[in-house]
């Protein structure tokens, strides 16, 4: 209740104590199985803390148990949560390597699920012993720890299913705000490109006078490095070209069909898929480094930006590029030149 109402530093307090409270007299594996899912319950409510770096230990923490105690089933979907968490944060070769260690825990879970038959055998032996012995105190007090041991799993099955709902969630969340900034963009540039005859109706540029500016703007893009800043600026351009800042708007604005961001833009997006795709030069920088180097401070902008140009992730630019080079095709074209 404390989760589902966003009391989440109360839920992680009941979670702790919640911890202290499972039954110690059970098998060691129930027992891991349970304190394990506690962990889980942890990484649940840390991320909705915004304390990832905490998070990641607690799933990290319930991950081991499962390993330590032949929890396969659980460290199958240990990984694939880890996967998701990499993919959310936009790490991708993280989210790679978990996926891949995800495929091969479960293919083992599924080899060794043939012998599950025999284990179920024993637990019914011990059901029918565990019958007899009711009789007894003993037996009682047994039943009493079960009772409270399933109580404890039926609240762990409730926050999975709160864990499945906030994954959703988040997913729609992201989701929507990304079509929600694509459609104002599109407004924005439709906008603009219904602008320019209102907008520079009392401009004295002759058309004559626009292409002799656009060709300028177009030599001072390809011969200077300074576009690549991360403040480049209107007025920089104008500089390099010798012209007013706002002939250089109008010429972009009607001749290009776009604002002076979007122009600029796409020479950077040009540029950071020339050096995706240069390995000797730019092979030892990251993604992240290429895309700061073409004038991008945010990994998310430079994303985002990268694939509304092209279609697709720097990433997946990058790995297209290398297979490419890579080819027998490629490389004997290399060769005879």
């Amino acid at each position: 209740m404390a989760y589902r109402n966003g009391r989440y530093q109360e839920a992680l307090d009941i979670i702790k104590q919640l911890e202290h409270l499972l039954p110690q007299n059970e098998s060691p594996q129930s027992i891991a199985n349970d304190l394990s899912m506690v962990h889980i319950f942890k990484y649940v409510v840390l991320l909705s803390l915004n304390r990832d770096k905490e998070a990641l230990q607690e799933l990290d923490k319930a991950e081991s148990i499962a390993r330590n105690n032949n929890l396969q089933n659980a460290v199958v979907e240990y990984l694939r949560m880890k996967q998701d968490y990499y993919e959310t944060h936009g790490n991708a070769d993280l989210a790679k390597e978990y996926k891949l260690k995800y495929f091969e825990a479960k293919d083992e879970f599924i080899n060794r699920s043939k012998l599950l038959s025999v284990e179920q055998q024993k637990f019914l032996i011990e059901l029918d012993e565990m019958g007899e012995e009711v009789k007894d105190l003993e037996a009682q007090k047994r039943v009493r720890d079960l009772v409270i041991a399933g109580v404890a799993i039926l609240a762990l099955m409730v926050i999975g299913a709160l864990i499945f709902l906030w994954r959703n969630y988040q997913s729609t969340k992201r989701r929507n705000l990304v079509l929600y900034q694509k459609n104002q963009e599109l407004l924005a540039l439709e906008q603009e490109r219904n602008m320019p005859t209102e907008k520079y109706k009392s401009s004295p540029m002759d058309e004559q006078a626009k292409d002799e500016l656009l060709q300028r703007i177009y030599a001072a893009m390809e011969s200077h490095q300074e576009i690549y800043d991360e403040g480049f600026t209107l007025d920089q351009l104008a500089r390099l070209v010798g012209d007013n800042p706002n002939y250089v708007s109008q010429v972009i604005n009607e001749k290009k069909g776009c604002n002076f961001k979007a122009f600029v833009n796409d020479y950077k997006i040009k540029e950071a898929c020339r050096r995706l795709s240069d390995k000797q030069r730019y092979g030892g920088l990251t993604i992240e480094a290429i895309g700061q180097s073409v004038g991008f401070k945010s990994r998310t902008h430079f994303y985002a930006t990268f694939k509304q140009f092209t279609g697709m992730t720097p990433a997946a630019y990058q790995r297209a590029a290398r297979e490419e080079s890579d080819s027998p095709d490629a490389n004997a074209e290399n060769k005879s030149v």
